[in-house]
């Protein structure tokens, strides 16, 4: 792979993360920019969530869904899991339907803030 390759899928499921370790890894999801889709299904964090009930389930998961949500890239979070988490996958149709071309910084927007007035009409 050449120095320009970047991880757009990572896959790591069973792989027993426990609930404190993807939480430490969650944090570093907003830092992997070119991450598309992230699969997690079948890890011991997930027992670990299910033994919770509804509101501490969601407390449980807000710091992974946090990360989610600032990541501009992240298309796909698999989980295969009976939480539900209307949130986490609002967050990412969002991203699919393309949230980094609606975000605007003028030194990195691929979108140029001449053409807005256009788009939004």
């Amino acid at each position: 792979c050449s120095e320009n390759c970047k991880i757009q899928e990572l896959n790591l499921r069973s792989n027993l993360i426990s609930h404190d370790s993807i939480m430490k890894f969650a944090a570093k999801i907003p830092l992997m920019k070119s991450l598309r889709r992230l699969y997690l299904s079948y890890n011991t964090f997930l027992r670990e969530i299910y033994k919770l009930e509804g509101r501490e389930q969601s407390a449980s998961l807000r710091p992974l869904l946090k990360s989610a949500k600032e990541s501009k890239s992240l298309e796909l979070l698999s989980m295969k899991c009976k939480i539900d988490a209307p949130e986490l996958r609002h967050t990412m149709n969002v991203n699919r339907g393309g949230r980094r071309g609606i975000e605007v910084d003028s030194a990195t927007s691929c979108i140029s803030l001449v053409l807005w007035p256009r788009i939004l009409h």
